[in-house]
């Protein structure tokens, strides 16, 4: 007869514990000085992440408004989003081509100058870098003022000014006012600050590519830089490229704050209204915690199965 129970590597194996358990126990003994030292950011990651996502679960199943305690009433805050609010529908269309435009279109935009600035003279690329890689580093406030000098509905507005000077157009353009060209202004701000974190991740990534790589391609045959990048390059730049990939899915369809600088959910038929200024405004302005939390949710779920999505698409690709 089996024992009740006995020592296996230092853990103590009862009759009940299954197979999985068992190998995940002797893994965690085996390797519990990395446990260790991974324990702190176990503990933040299950406070400030974990934590957040289940009290957000069941607050969004309740009406809660703050003032008094919250009130069970299961499913309807999900029900009301999905089937009565068009407001939120809005801000879905909105989120979605918000996300496709600035996510990959960004994407592309941040390998194509890092593979550009990797290929001219050395002396260039720090300027160069610094040049693309600055206007992520302003806050929303400061890129406020400068989209608001920019595009001005005004004619003194620099856009405005320097088209009626050429002569096309009569007059002035409201270019943050009219909702068919709210988004194209915000989406062409968010291209020209896309050149941040990952940016420089493809140039340090390009940095490892081994120049006996293209040797060794343009004696097999390849005859052009687009050969390189396409048969040599791009293979060697997939852990940056997956790495990025999600990095740009998570921020872009999360939202922005520079969907604000049109007014978010004051814009002109929402038409900058995003899913997180939808979330903010019910939890801050209405203080309908439950509704806020549940939209909260959904935007949670959305980010992460779009990340999701592209980490296994591209790390099953060969």
């Amino acid at each position: 007869m089996q024992a009740e129970a006995e020592v296996v590597s230092g853990v103590v194996r009862r009759s009940g514990t299954g197979p999985g358990l068992q190998r995940w126990l002797r893994k965690v003994w085996q390797f519990r000085a990395s446990y260790i030292m991974l324990s702190p950011f176990l503990v933040g990651f299950f406070l400030f992440t974990i934590l957040p996502v289940l009290a957000a679960l069941a607050i969004s199943l309740t009406y809660y408004d703050i003032l008094q305690p919250p009130t069970w009433i299961g499913l309807t805050n999900f029900r009301t989003l999905f089937l009565y609010d068009n407001v939120f529908i809005i801000a879905v269309r909105n989120t979605l081509i918000y996300g496709l435009a600035t996510g990959p279109v960004g994407l592309l935009l941040a390998f194509f100058f890092a593979w550009v600035i990797n290929r001219v003279r050395l002396t260039w690329r720090v300027p160069l870098t610094l040049a693309l890689y600055a206007p992520s580093l302003q806050s929303s406030i400061t890129v406020g003022l400068i989209s608001g000098y920019f595009f001005s509905t005004d004619q003194y507005g620099l856009i405005n000014y320097t088209l009626y000077k050429m002569g096309f157009i009569h007059a002035p353009i409201a270019w943050l006012a009219n909702p068919k060209l709210i988004m194209p202004v915000l989406i062409g701000i968010t291209l020209w600050m896309s050149m941040g974190t990952g940016f420089l991740i493809f140039i340090a990534g390009l940095q490892t590519v081994k120049p006996d790589l293209y040797e060794a391609a343009r004696i097999d045959g390849t005859s052009n830089a687009w050969q390189e990048l396409w048969y040599i390059t791009m293979p060697q730049m997939k852990p940056f490229l997956l790495i990025n990939s999600i990095f740009a899915v998570v921020n872009s369809f999360g939202g922005s704050g520079l969907l604000g600088l049109a007014g978010g959910i004051n814009s002109p038929d929402y038409a900058a209204l995003s899913i997180n200024d939808y979330a903010n405004d019910y939890a801050t302005t209405r203080f309908m915690m439950g509704y806020a939390a549940a939209i909260a949710l959904l935007m949670f779920a959305w980010s992460y199965g779009m990340g999701m999505t592209v980490y296994k698409w591209l790390a099953s690709s060969d």
